[in-house]
């Protein structure tokens, strides 16, 4: 009997093992279809979950739509959303600029998406509800504006292997642009779910590139490692809990957005306090990464006199996302985040746990049940130290803009290597 290794494990199935979301026989597995049947119950229970909160978040659209009704005429009633291109003129479409006539098309495109998932849910269509991003009534007017420009700003390259798995769906082609729409739709609705389920967290800048991230690398897997439902006795199409497969992308990508955030909480926590005790965190760090007292006592005393957390915040709460230079650099190294911090250290990217310590070294790093928070702190203080040519060659006070301008990373080798270096000298 061949087993299946968990180097050979596809990422977003390797994730959800280390992540605790799926578990893996202690005996092995001899193919993905066996540990889909192992995780029947589970992968059933993730994508009912995420159904529920989808048919409540879009009931909860058509009481604010007929809410808004019985205030007046629909199109008299002006939302903060419309009112970015109405300049109370009555002009026919045909005097419109052409910028007006795009955003009028985009807009057509969102309600031909939301028919598409209320005819999924099994919802009324007795009216067409205008898709400018409206959310549960629950979420802030501020929380919602803001998640509505983050989702614009994700890297195009995102939505190239959505458009590339629509394409193989059968139904009418679709455009790139048109298919990146869609995706950012089905964002909102994953990221307005977290947040009505998750009140105490909220929406803070930098979710949406992580629950992007995630839901990308679930669509990278379904596009090469597509493993189709078990059979069911059911009719209904609905009834599939395929452990990599398209119609299960969303609730699995929320699962894990889920349990993501929960090890990131200390991050998304904007209190003043809180971010002190993280910078001093990372400032303690910075002895198990560099032995040069007096360059990491410079380093300090400009640290102090500068917000600092301009640049750690979003190293830390964006998961190293921005300094590099695609997610194809990103993923190894989160890949190691994930190792590090693993509930399941059996389960590895590189297989076995000596591969993570340098040959000859007579204490290896013990990997899994790392806390995030601290392996980020480390990377942020790994990503300082190399920093340390160009921060030498300036004046102390513009040691902070050199940190602020770092070039994107092409390879996380450097870092890694670092990292790990620096965490096995902090476990011993």
């Amino acid at each position: 009997m061949t087993l299946f290794t968990t180097m050979d494990l596809p990422r977003s199935i390797r994730w959800r093992i280390q992540m605790g979301l799926l578990d893996l026989p202690e005996d092995g597995i001899e193919s993905l279809e066996d540990l889909q049947a192992w995780n029947c119950d589970v992968l059933e229970q993730q994508r009912n979950d995420y159904q529920t909160f989808c048919q409540a978040y879009w009931r909860e659209r058509e009481q604010q739509e007929q809410e808004v009704k019985k205030l007046g005429d629909s199109h008299d009633v002006l939302t903060a959303d419309e009112s970015c291109f109405d300049d109370d003129d009555d002009d026919d479409e045909d005097d419109m600029d052409p910028l007006s006539v795009f955003v009028l098309e985009q807009e057509a495109q969102q309600r031909r998406v939301e028919r598409f998932h209320r005819r999924e849910l099994g919802l009324s269509e007795e009216r067409e509800v205008d898709m400018t991003p409206v959310v549960l009534s629950s979420i802030e007017e501020s929380s919602k504006r803001q998640l509505t420009k983050d989702l614009t700003r994700l890297p195009q390259d995102h939505g190239i292997v959505y458009h590339s798995l629509l394409q193989q769906q059968e139904q009418p082609p679709m455009d790139f642009q048109e298919s990146l729409q869609q995706r950012c739709s089905e964002l909102m609705e994953l990221l307005s779910i977290y947040i009505t389920q998750h009140p105490e967290m909220g929406y803070q800048q930098g979710m949406h590139e992580l629950a992007s991230l995630l839901l990308l690398v679930v669509e990278l897997d379904i596009l090469t490692n597509t493993v189709q439902p078990l059979e069911t006795n059911s009719q209904d199409d609905d009834d599939d809990d395929g452990l990599c497969c398209f119609s299960n992308r969303l609730s699995t990508t929320y699962a894990m957005f889920c349990q993501f955030l929960q090890q990131l909480s200390g991050a998304y926590r904007d209190h003043h306090d809180q971010r002190e005790e993280e910078e001093q965190d990372i400032l303690s760090k910075m002895q198990y990464v560099s032995n040069d007292v007096t360059w990491r006592n410079q380093l300090s005393k400009e640290w102090e006199k500068h917000d600092v957390m301009t640049f750690t915040t979003r190293w830390i709460r964006l998961v190293f996302s921005r300094e590099v230079q695609d997610y194809k650099t990103l993923l190894p190294l989160w890949d190691l985040f994930m190792d590090l911090t693993s509930c399941n250290p059996n389960v590895l990217s590189l297989g076995d746990e000596s591969n993570y310590t340098r040959p000859g070294c007579h204490s290896p790093l013990t990997m899994g049940h790392w806390n995030l928070m601290t392996v980020l702190e480390m990377a942020c203080a790994c990503h300082v130290w190399l920093q340390r040519r160009e921060l030498q060659q300036v004046p102390p006070n513009e040691m902070v803009h050199v940190l602020l301008s770092i070039p994107p990373m092409e390879s996380t080798q450097k870092l890694a290597s670092t990292l790990l270096s620096s965490l096995r000298r902090l476990q011993w």
